[in-house]
Formats: C-alpha cells, sequence, structure tokens
C-alpha cells in the first residue's frame, strides 16, 4: 500500500513547472481560454472555405496566421495542447506539430526561415517514403540553395523532428495519418531526449517572402501542402501547431521582431499556423496585424484565485492525496503568490512538496508554504541589478511600461506581469512577492 509520504514523493517528481502540461485532463479552463478563441477562427475559416468550394474542397484552404503572446509561463504551451485536442476531436484540419525547443532548436537564434523550412518537414512525414524524399530535396534547395547538401537525409533529419508528444487526455490515434516516414520519425517526445536536424545557420539577413530565396522556399512548401492534402480523402486543409519559441529573455523583443514583422515568409506560408510567440513585451508585437497574423493573449489567471486553487486541488486528487494533506492557508498563501501565472505556482507548489518530503511531515501546511514562497523569491530575486529595479520601481508608480532595456527581460521573466485592460490600456504591475521589497525602496527615497 502506498504511503502518505510516497504520493507526496510522486507528486513532487511528476511536478514538471518548465513542462508544459502533459495530462489534459488537469487542464483548468477559463471562461474565454486562448484555445476556445482562437478554435473560433479556425472554425469560421473553415466554414467560409466549405461555403465557398463544398466539403470536398480542391479550392484555396484557409491559411491564418494567429500567434499566441504572453510572458514565459502564462499557459502558452498548455493551450496550445489544448488547441490540439480540441482541433483533433474536430477533425476538419490535418494537423502537425512542431516543438523547436524539444528538437534542440536555440529559440534565441532561429529565423523565419527556420519555422517555415521546420513546419514542411513536419508535413513530409505525412507522405510514402519516395514522395518525400522527392519533395524534401526541392524543399532543402529552397531552403539552403546550393547548402542544401549540407542538411542530411530525410529519415536523419525527420527522426531528430520532435513535435508535442503524446498527450494524456487526448484522442488517441485521431487523425494521425502517419505514414511509414513518420512512423521512422518516433513521432512521441521521450522525456529527457533531445533530437536535433541541421539548420542552415550562415545566413546572414531575414529572407523576405518576395524575395527570389523566399519564392523558391514557398513553392516548395505549397508543393508538399498539395500532396499532404491530395493524400487526404476530404482534402481537409493543414494546420501547423508550434511550441518552443519561448526560452530567451531580454532578446525576445527583437527576435519578435525578426521572425514575424522583418518578413512576411511565415505568414505568406500556405497553411494555418497557431504559433505560442517569443515572450516579448506586448509593447513590441503591435507590427503583426499588418503582416497578417491575428493574435491573442495568454495573461495566466489574473484575477482566478478559484482556479489556481483547483489546479492544486486537481494534482493532490490525480495523486490520491486526501484534502486534508493540503491546508487551505497553505494553497490561499501559494496562490497568492503566484502573480497568477501557472508556471510560478506549480514552481513554488513543488518547492513547497519538497518542504514537507524533507521534514517527514504528513500536511502540506502554511509553514511549508511561507518556506516554499521565500525561497522562490529569493530566485526571483537574484541576478536583479539597479537598472532593473529602477524599472521596477517605476512599474510599480506608474502601471505603465519603461521603455528600457531592461523591461523585456523583466516581462518575459514573469517578473513584470500584465493585466488584462479594464478599458484600453494593459496595465503593468511588479510580481507580488517582489512587490514588497519595491515598495520598502520606494518608501526609503520618500523619507
Amino acid at each position: 500500500m502506498t504511503t502518505r509520504t510516497e504520493k507526496f514523493q510522486r507528486l513532487w517528481a511528476e511536478t514538471r513547472p518548465d513542462k508544459p502540461l502533459a495530462d489534459l485532463d488537469l487542464y483548468i479552463e477559463l471562461d474565454e481560454s486562448p484555445a476556445v478563441l482562437i478554435l473560433r477562427q479556425l472554425e469560421a475559416s473553415v466554414a467560409a472555405m466549405r461555403g465557398r468550394h463544398g466539403r470536398h474542397s480542391s479550392g484555396r484552404a484557409p491559411v491564418d496566421k494567429h500567434l499566441m503572446l504572453g510572458c514565459r509561463g502564462g499557459g502558452k504551451s498548455t493551450e496550445l495542447r489544448r488547441l490540439k485536442r480540441e482541433l483533433d476531436q474536430q477533425g476538419a484540419f490535418i494537423i502537425e506539430t512542431v516543438d523547436l525547443d524539444a528538437t534542440g532548436v536555440t529559440a534565441s537564434q532561429v529565423s523565419a526561415a527556420d519555422v517555415v523550412y521546420m513546419c514542411a518537414l513536419a508535413l513530409l512525414r505525412r507522405l510514402p517514403p519516395r514522395s518525400a524524399e522527392a519533395l524534401f530535396e526541392r524543399l532543402k534547395r529552397g531552403y539552403a540553395g546550393r547548402h542544401a547538401g549540407q542538411l542530411g537525409a530525410l529519415s536523419d533529419t525527420l527522426a531528430g523532428l520532435r513535435g508535442f508528444g503524446a498527450l494524456a487526455g487526448a484522442v488517441a490515434g485521431a487523425g494521425s495519418g502517419l505514414s511509414a516516414v513518420g512512423a521512422a520519425a518516433g513521432g512521441v517526445l521521450v522525456d529527457g531526449l533531445r533530437g536535433g536536424i541541421a539548420l542552415w545557420t550562415e545566413r546572414k539577413s531575414a529572407v523576405l517572402e518576395s524575395s527570389p530565396e523566399g519564392q523558391d522556399l514557398l513553392k516548395a512548401c505549397a508543393g508538399i501542402v498539395t500532396a499532404v492534402r491530395d493524400a487526404d480523402e476530404t482534402r481537409r486543409p493543414v494546420c501547423l501547431l508550434v511550441d518552443g519559441l519561448e526560452r530567451m529573455n531580454g532578446e525576445a523583443n527583437d527576435r519578435f521582431r525578426i521572425v514575424f514583422e522583418h518578413t512576411g515568409l511565415i505568414a505568406e506560408a500556405p497553411w494555418t499556423a497557431v504559433i505560442a510567440a517569443p515572450p516579448s513585451t506586448l509593447t513590441a508585437t503591435g507590427g503583426t496585424a499588418a503582416m497578417g497574423y491575428g493574435t491573442t493573449i495568454v495573461w495566466g489567471f489574473p484575477d482566478q484565485p478559484a482556479l489556481l486553487t483547483e489546479m492544486i486541488h486537481a494534482r493532490r486528487r490525480a495523486a490520491g492525496l486526501p484534502e486534508s494533506s493540503m491546508s487551505d492557508e497553505a494553497i490561499a498563501a501559494m496562490v497568492e503568490a503566484c502573480g497568477g501565472l501557472p508556471r510560478h505556482l506549480m514552481e513554488i507548489f513543488k518547492l513547497g512538496l519538497w518542504s514537507v518530503i524533507g521534514a517527514g511531515d504528513g500536511v502540506l501546511d502554511e509553514q511549508h508554504a511561507r518556506r516554499a514562497i521565500r525561497a522562490f523569491g529569493q530566485e526571483l530575486a537574484r541576478g536583479l541589478d539597479e537598472d532593473d529595479f529602477a524599472t521596477l520601481k517605476r512599474v510599480r508608480r506608474t502601471g505603465r511600461l519603461p521603455q528600457r532595456s531592461q523591461s523585456a527581460s523583466l516581462f518575459a521573466s514573469g517578473r513584470i506581469l500584465a493585466e488584462p485592460p479594464s478599458d484600453l490600456l494593459i496595465r503593468y504591475r511588479v510580481h507580488p512577492i517582489l512587490e514588497p521589497t519595491i515598495v520598502a525602496m520606494l518608501d526609503a527615497e520618500k523619507a
């Protein structure tokens, strides 16, 4: 029989704040979740296509592009996986996924051409080997030109390309359609295993969609999409879900502009795509509409303590722990301290579980929670310099985001939080764990 200590240990091991939610049965939904908002838009696009061409469509499929915006830890990756589950159940799209982080790609160096190339590779999983090989050769030439020979063989490339892996709570095998090539690629991400694919990294500037290089790449992608749709019984449109662009800090603003605004290559790609964008400040994303992107902000759970409380209880129940194993005061303290960010809540929660295990206790009480909050607060404060503190003080005074280089990294890491606007303007605030320190600094300056 499993003891309570063993259940705490298992829960601690299974709490992975740095990973997207793998078990969607633990998903906690907002009233207007980002996944549902985007799903409605995709449904409208498919309905419009069928209205023009009928269900067995040879006409132009929707190629909408949507970006999920927000800081790290707000839930973009989890929302993307929730969207995949809904799309799998609906069956209106041919779905493929790309996870750049799991593939081993350095997000802070990725280009728009890299993203388009990896999306096209993901679609090649669905084709018979001979067809896929021929299309791959054209894709390599469109992507890397005379350097195409450096990119390796298709089988090796697909073996290194990672998607979202298997999702608990998802529809098993729904619309998988994997060919022999796809099966060889091993579509499930094994925890701790990083693949890696060869990218052409010598390109010095963005590939414009109207340039000869851009046109070659887009034409190669169009050929792949046509082959994939022709192989589908009802020629469903294609949708790519892309994750893994968030592992960056202060460089997020520049990388966002390089990938999504300096070129329209991704916007013009011949498929629908939903992309979890780099954690750039929301002030840096104003040019996306002009490039043809729809945007949805993932705020986390601001002012939603009941949902955050349920987030912890859902994990407690899944671990087989009774309600008495965690005090209401402890959970309330952790929820209040997390700033509405699910990842921060899970980081505090995991520290609290470790405190319980280390002490040999049977209850996660408020003392353990406060110890965890203090430890996480020390981690948040670590590395902050005078310029960072000056930026945080200004945010505390004004509720606005200063045009300073520090703002980007402080927002990306969740030290500065954005709240949904009650009128026209987004309001920014200091993370609640850091706020007492910042308030004390401001009070000292007044004295």
